[in-house]
């Protein structure tokens, strides 16, 4: 793997596209350091799940006001809230 510097969701996308089965891992970090979420995974997910998940999630949070709580957790429909049932739903 070489060294990739991040910008925006772009070159995110790319990145897991490129190593996400390789280098999950470290997949899962910069995730998380770009979107500033915690990530779970409790099942094997395919990668375009995961990069829609991505997507949905960043999407959503364009659309809050700056001063709004953003979530915590990485998952595909932010917006219907946190409820722990949704961390095990395929």
């Amino acid at each position: 793997m070489k060294p990739q510097k991040i910008e925006d969701i772009n070159d995110l996308v790319r990145f897991i596209d490129e190593y996400y089965y390789t280098h999950k891992n470290t997949i899962l970090k910069a995730v998380e350091g770009f979107l500033n979420v915690q990530t779970m995974q409790f099942f094997e997910e395919s990668k375009e799940v995961f990069i829609q998940k991505v997507m949905d999630h960043y999407d959503y949070i364009k659309t809050l006001p700056e001063d709004a709580e953003l979530p915590i957790f990485l998952t595909h429909n932010p917006k219907e809230g946190f409820n722990i049932k949704n961390l095990f739903k395929r």
